[in-house]
């Protein structure tokens, strides 16, 4: 995100005061700082959003939140079902800021040499920075973090995962740029570790489709309006950055920072560097330690920024407009088609492993459905959706985020034997897993569907997804592009 151009305990208090309790910390005053939480939106670390999402699903009240449970807490699967094919949808792992904001830190640290800064935060103007990598690229963070996630899901999923790798009977997919492809290689590695393979076997697998992970660079249709979000000066996103919320940050801030409590020291460019170097060098510590810019800003002024962000994600990758989630039909219409390949061809692929960005696996989500609030944020409506959004990025859109769709082979006209599964077994169920966390699809509060099922509900987005109408391209033609 680029920003530019009491007595009762408030919402955003009463969050982090749950969080420090999670999280073993100890409370302190209303000026909590707001590191302690690590609420970073789009930015936050994958194991802090794991770590904290089934309490977030209860929080909000997340369709079925009751059912919701990390997938390490479940011992084995019901009885007559067995996992026969697995596809699975990833954002790249943390990484190194952009080459627009790696130019915008040492301006940063030059205008606050010339101001007078309380002795406390006096150490911002020596900062060492440590963005010293390649813009954009990812992390050795975010190569844990793929590397964990894969050995979790091998510990849940074995056999799955021991068939596709032992016969090399699986597909690898990645965007064109390279960041997806290191976080393939990361979960590649660690899987063939913990089956002792030759990891070389594997690199060769990977496909760049960007077609079906960067759907959205090719459709002019979402461009355009995302173009337009960005100019007009009234879309929700540029209506908060000049509302009052944010000019109180930028006034908090700069009393706080300031020897003498002068409220215009910064300007909202200043505020907008401080908060990218928070989030993105929190993000790259490998040991969970928190950036000094993390400390200029407390609860409060953090979940302004965080609302920032998220409005942003919601209006131009999400429920915001409909070709945002409708664009990515393709992606869903895909891994509809390789569980159904499977019934007709045996030694067709049983594990898929798709690469992306926030751009792929936010309006996949959208698609489905899931972490949809009854009424849109909106710059105006800040105290509504403040802490209880269930569209809300640092639970749901974090680095390494990732939505698992699990088909099941049973034995149909069972009685299942979990309680949270129907009463009668179909032979084809799916079940979803978001953050390694089983959720139900949102028309349900069951951990699992038939197949049957689950394309009669998407049926318009599987089989009438015409990706060049929906985007205009036959209007212009390919060649155009």
């Amino acid at each position: 995100m680029r920003l530019m151009r009491s007595g009762i305990m408030s919402p955003a208090i009463k969050v982090v005061s749950l969080l420090v309790l999670i999280m073993g910390l100890e409370a302190t005053s209303d000026e909590q700082l707001f590191s302690h939480s690590m609420l970073y939106s789009s930015k936050t670390r994958y194991e802090q959003s794991r770590m904290l999402f089934q309490k977030f699903s209860s929080y909000v009240r997340l369709p079925g939140h009751e059912i919701i449970r990390n997938i390490d807490s479940i011992k084995s699967h019901p009885a007559g079902c067995e996992p026969d094919q697995l596809s699975l949808i990833l954002r790249h792992g943390s990484r190194y800021p952009s080459r627009s904001w790696m130019k915008q830190f040492p301006k940063m640290i030059d205008r606050l040499a010339n101001l007078d800064m309380k002795a406390e935060f006096s150490g911002l103007k020596t900062w060492l920075n440590p963005f010293d990598g390649e813009p954009s690229r990812l992390s050795r963070s975010g190569m844990d973090e793929n590397a964990g996630i894969a050995r979790r899901y091998f510990n849940r999923f074995s056999k799955v995962f021991k068939t596709a790798l032992l016969s090399q009977n699986l597909e690898v997919i990645v965007s064109s740029r390279q960041r997806t492809g290191d976080s393939a290689k990361a979960f590649l590695t660690s899987l063939s570790q913990l089956l002792h393979l030759d990891q070389d076997n594997f690199a060769s697998m990977l496909a760049a489709r960007d077609d079906l992970t960067c759907f959205y660079k090719n459709c002019p249709a979402h461009s355009n309006q995302v173009e337009l979000e960005k100019r007009t000066n009234f879309s929700e996103y540029n209506l908060f950055l000049e509302g009052s919320e944010i000019r109180q940050v930028v006034q908090r801030v700069s009393k706080r920072l300031s020897l003498t409590g002068n409220a215009d020291l910064l300007t909202l460019d200043d505020i907008s560097a401080m908060w990218m170097a928070c989030r993105m060098e929190t993000a790259l510590c490998a040991d969970n330690c928190t950036s000094p810019w993390c400390k200029i800003f407390t609860t409060d002024d953090s979940a302004v920024l965080e609302y920032a962000s998220d409005l942003q994600g919601y209006w131009q990758e999400s429920y915001g407009y409909p070709i945002n989630y409708e664009q990515s039909c393709p992606l869903l219409a895909d891994i509809v088609n390789n569980s159904l390949a499977m019934d007709q061809d045996s030694s067709s692929a049983s594990l898929s492993l798709y690469f992306g960005h926030s751009e792929t696996l936010n309006p996949l989500l959208a698609i489905l459905g899931l972490f949809k609030d009854e009424s849109p944020l909106l710059a105006s409506n800040y105290e509504l959706h403040r802490e209880n959004r269930k569209f809300r990025q640092s639970f749901m859109g974090s680095f390494a985020s990732n939505l698992g769709f699990v088909r099941y082979k049973c034995e149909k006209g069972n009685q299942s034997s979990n309680s949270d599964w129907p009463s009668q077994l179909d032979t084809s169920m799916i079940q979803l897993i978001f953050n390694e966390h089983i959720i139900p699809f949102p028309f349900t509060k069951k951990a699992a569907i038939s197949f049957d099922e689950f394309l009669r509900d998407y049926h318009r987005y599987i089989y009438h997804c015409n990706f060049d109408q929906l985007c205009g391209l036959s209007k212009i033609g390919h060649e155009e592009l």
